[in-house]
């Protein structure tokens, strides 16, 4: 098996999971917040990782720089992710951000001149079709007037801004190794959503007197923001964490996969990532899978395994 495909799978396990140990968090913190959080968790465990390989590359400013830039634009797909998945429903949003594979194909020819052989065009469609049975709901209509407006416009809008985003993924890879690249594109994402957390709280965190914007230092009650904050996180430790190892796993593998194949073929196999979520939640909660769900996963399992032997 290619080192690719194999890094690839363990990154599909380490997004599904991160995905499945994050809904609670979103839910209780709101995107923002728990983007913050699972990134702040993510760049610390990394640091010990990407230190020596630094050393030793020596990567000058601008390629530490850039490589940042590119995190930073990282986390407006994941933030339009979220907001789809608090304007529309699952079976809706999830299939129609899968679009990511098809223009991540395109993009990687134009951009990276990469191109895919027929026998892997044939099996990358056939973990889309996989992906999309055990995601969509029966007879639901994935493009209508009112789901465009309920989410459907934003995952259409996430699927094609990760496309990019995995395309440009490369470059730092190849510039500066896999490890500080992970590294830098993980502190870009916490840069990212650390500006629009400000951005989103500013009247929280500061006030205006006098033309001037001065820190509060204290508020009625003795309640502070961050103590607000501290409050919210505290029931939900353990998910945060869970979310933060796995999204680190995912992310050190996933440049590792990068590194070894195609940039098309790494999207198709992480892309199926909603297997391992939906499996998880059915695990947890003892449900019965649907039929449609087994014979989902079932074609996307096989999508997988035949793309590895290809």
């Amino acid at each position: 098996m290619n080192l690719g495909i194999l890094f690839a799978i363990l990154a599909m396990l380490g997004f599904g999971l991160s995905s499945s140990f994050a809904k609670k968090p979103s839910n209780v913190l709101g995107p923002t917040k728990s983007i913050v959080i699972r990134n702040l968790g993510t760049v610390i465990i990394l640091i010990p990782i990407a230190i020596i390989p630094l050393i030793k590359i020596k990567p000058t400013p601008v390629q530490l720089i850039l490589a940042t830039a590119i995190g930073i634009f990282g986390y407006i797909p994941l933030l339009y992710f979220y907001k789809a998945l608090q304007k529309g429903r699952l079976g809706i949003v999830i299939p129609l951000t899968r679009t990511s594979i098809i223009w991540t194909i395109f993009l990687s020819m134009i951009i990276l001149q990469e191109f895919i052989s027929f026998k892997q065009a044939i099996t990358v469609t056939i973990i889309i079709i996989g992906t999309i049975l055990l995601t969509k709901k029966p007879n639901t209509k994935l493009l209508t007037k009112y789901t465009l407006q309920h989410g459907a416009k934003e995952a259409l809008i996430t699927g094609f801004l990760w496309a990019i985003w995995y395309v440009l993924y490369k470059f730092p890879i190849q510039a500066i190794g896999p490890f500080p690249a992970a590294f830098c594109l993980e502190l870009g994402v916490l840069i990212g959503a650390l500006i629009h957390f400000g951005y989103e709280n500013k009247d929280k965190l500061f006030s205006k007197k006098k033309d001037q914007f001065v820190m509060i230092h204290q508020l009625k009650n003795q309640d502070t923001f961050f103590a607000s904050t501290y409050q919210q996180i505290k029931p939900i430790i353990p998910e945060l964490i869970g979310t933060t190892l796995c999204a680190a796993m995912a992310t050190t593998t996933l440049v590792f996969a990068i590194q070894f194949s195609k940039v098309s073929i790494v999207t198709a196999i992480t892309g199926a990532s909603p297997l391992i979520a939906i499996a998880y939640g059915h695990i947890r909660l003892h449900e019965k899978f649907t039929k449609q769900e087994i014979i989902g996963a079932s074609i996307a399992i096989l999508g997988v395994i035949l793309l590895a032997l290809v």
